[in-house]
């Protein structure tokens, strides 16, 4: 059975998993028929290979999600606007201000 042939498998088997509760999606990946020969060694079987590769997607998605969480949304053009205007004079005049430039 080739590394193409074991991926399909794992894809397969990981969507009809469930795991709390939840049903899992399933995404096919390809990887390099040479590189995973080379690291084959490293696993004692078919199963524990795929093990390991679901592991290290739902971490690096883990981390993803958390770095998402940190991010603050972009604020749209009249949000920025408003964030200015809130620092401004309370007599501060716009049109008058614009009238004295042009």
């Amino acid at each position: 059975m080739g590394v193409s042939e074991i991926l399909s498998i794992f894809a397969h088997e990981i969507g009809l998993m469930n795991y709390c509760g939840q049903t899992m999606c399933t995404y096919h990946i390809s990887v390099d028929d040479e590189l995973m020969e080379r690291v084959r060694p490293a696993f004692a079987d078919n199963a524990e290979i795929n093990f390991w590769m679901q592991r290290q997607i739902e971490l690096l998605l883990q981390r993803m999600a958390s770095d998402m969480g940190k991010m603050q949304p972009k604020k749209s053009l009249s949000q920025r606007l408003r964030g200015i205007a809130a620092h401004a004079p309370q007599d501060f005049d716009y049109k008058k201000e614009l009238e004295k430039r042009f």
